[in-house]
């Protein structure tokens, strides 16, 4: 999960995942896959994750540890080259990480076909898909 002030616009974050006012997935085909430490982010800094590109959305996303480990049961492939032209469902929930509470996230959503490991179970977070959407003010938790 990364700032927007350290990636920059060019990246999906949970809040594009807003839609009148609700909270949606949505399928993505992954179009192409760029390694860690090949795009520099706003911030001036190597992005260190791989990164998705997909085929409906100009945005790109940088995976985290626990999408990535999804994204391996999602696809079927530990090799990430193997993803292109996976369509993975993208969906946002709400996380606690990093000292703070109820940060929106993304998570690939498994097949239904993919046991979800016990072990990933605890960093999926709480889904938001169909809630709406709460404005956030200054000096509280993110939206629910």
């Amino acid at each position: 999960m990364a700032d927007k002030k350290e990636y920059g616009d060019g990246f999906l974050y949970a809040d594009d995942f807003v839609r009148d006012g609700k909270w949606c997935q949505f399928a993505l085909t992954i179009k192409g896959i760029v390694p860690p430490n090949t795009i520099k982010a706003a911030n001036k800094q190597m992005v260190d994750k791989v990164c998705l590109q997909f085929e409906e959305a100009s945005k790109i996303l940088a995976v985290n540890t626990t999408n990535e480990r999804l994204l391996k049961m999602a696809c079927g492939s530990a090799k990430s080259d193997n993803w292109v032209g996976k369509k993975v469902t993208f969906y946002p929930v709400s996380v606690d990480a990093f000292g703070q509470t109820n940060v929106p996230a993304l998570r690939v959503r498994l097949p239904k076909e993919v046991p979800m490991p016990f072990s990933a179970r605890t960093q999926l977070g709480r889904d938001l898909t169909g809630k709406s959407l709460q404005v956030q003010t200054a000096g509280s938790d993110a939206a629910t």
